[in-house]
């Protein structure tokens, strides 16, 4: 496999990839309703970083979701939780003596880690 999407006809490189569909957990209802709270948004402002319309997610608190939405949900906590920029057009930012610089993820990890906050 040469990028992130693996070749036509390539299902086992798409099974180790772990942003393929096959390996996308589907997230329960309970689950979707605790997104918001947990990223300290809103369910409209966690539509709309979704793409999808508040009455979706709405749905999706009452019966759980798969596929796409899922993966992005569980990608979205997972940066949270890390401590990285995950909404869109967020990015991650550190202090310097030269001021507010921008930071990879790499270099934002890194930060937290010698702070004793991050794994």
């Amino acid at each position: 496999m040469a990028g992130l999407f693996p070749e036509p006809g390539d299902l086992h490189a798409a099974m180790d990839n772990p942003f393929s569909l096959h390996n996308a957990r589907r997230l329960s209802a309970a689950e979707v309703l605790a997104a918001p709270k947990a990223l300290g948004v809103s369910l409209d402002e966690l539509a709309d970083e979704l793409g999808v319309s508040s009455r979706s997610l709405r749905r999706w608190g009452k019966t759980g979701v798969a596929g796409l939405a899922s993966v992005a949900i569980q990608l979205f906590l997972k940066r949270h939780v890390a401590g990285l920029a995950w909404r869109d057009g967020a990015v991650n930012i550190g202090l310097t003596e030269d001021g507010v610089v921008f930071l990879t993820d790499e270099q934002a990890l890194a930060n937290r880690r010698e702070r004793g906050e991050g794994r």
